[in-house]
């Protein structure tokens, strides 16, 4: 499924895309819309990103467990090395690195929370700046032709990357 993604810093015509939207056999539930300006979007009841969608927790969670693994094998390889476990069991270092790949994870996910989604990253100073990014899921080429031609007779969107 690809995106299409457009800005504009009209509410009134994003409520006239999304109707067209769904006027030309687009799904509700394939439009999202990222702004600053909830409140606004739900008086106009255009649909919004969940708040899971806008924030990156899983994306920085599993950087933080991958960083956790390396960590952890670090942790093994290094008790194996030295010869640590001569004087400590093996559990006790498995339960050292299994603590710290949990930390990194969870670290991680803090991190993913505090964050924007990664996919919109670039466009967090526009929105900032109360413009609202319009997202159409197409499945394919059909819906494409659908999205374009419903968003195209609102000139006041402009198509971004």
């Amino acid at each position: 499924m690809s995106k299409l993604k457009y800005l504009t810093n009209d509410i009134e015509e994003l409520d006239a895309v999304e109707q067209d939207l769904e006027a030309n056999g687009i799904p509700r539930s394939h439009i999202h819309v990222l702004s600053n300006s909830d409140g606004e979007l739900a008086k106009h009841d255009i649909p919004t990103f969940s708040d899971w969608s806008k924030r990156d927790l899983t994306y920085y969670g599993i950087r933080g467990a991958v960083i956790g693994v390396v960590l952890s094998m670090c942790i093994l390889g290094g008790g194996y090395v030295y010869g640590i476990t001569d004087s400590v069991s093996w559990a006790i270092l498995g339960f050292i690195a299994a603590a710290t790949m949990g930390f990194c994870t969870w670290e991680g996910g803090l991190m993913g929370i505090a964050k924007l989604n990664h996919e919109f990253e670039q466009y967090h100073e526009d929105i900032e700046n109360g413009e609202h990014l319009l997202v159409v899921d197409v499945a394919d080429k059909d819906e494409e032709a659908k999205a374009r031609y419903s968003v195209e007779s609102h000139p006041v969107l402009r198509a971004v990357d």
